[in-house]
């Protein structure tokens, strides 16, 4: 999926890309993709520079994205994830949330 952003040229992936200002985005949500939730993820969407998610997806999921393709993580709490939003006022790290009894419910 392509998407217009304004893209600071020198952070763009190609200079094609930096002409124009678009960027390439993995978009994910509601379900665990096995082509994306997969070794070969790196090769495969090599070319993504920003992975957005809107929501109702296991943190251990958006923790293997992250890790796995090194590039930035945009992403909503979806109804699933709401009660344990609602629990937790403050900023979590990904392992604190990964390591939590509500997410272990998705993995």
């Amino acid at each position: 999926m392509r998407a217009k952003a304004a893209v600071n040229p020198a952070e763009a992936g190609s200079a094609a890309q930096a002409a124009t200002g678009e960027i390439t985005v993995l978009c994910v949500a509601d379900h665990i993709g096995p082509r994306v939730y997969s070794p070969g993820v790196k090769d495969r969407f090599q070319g993504v520079q920003l992975v957005i998610s809107a929501g109702d997806l296991p943190l251990s999921y958006y923790d293997f994205l992250v890790s796995s393709l090194n590039k930035p993580l945009l992403f909503v709490f979806g109804n699933y994830n709401l009660g344990h939003y609602r629990r937790t006022k403050h900023k979590l790290s990904l392992d604190q949330i990964h390591n939590s009894p509500v997410t272990q419910d998705y993995v």
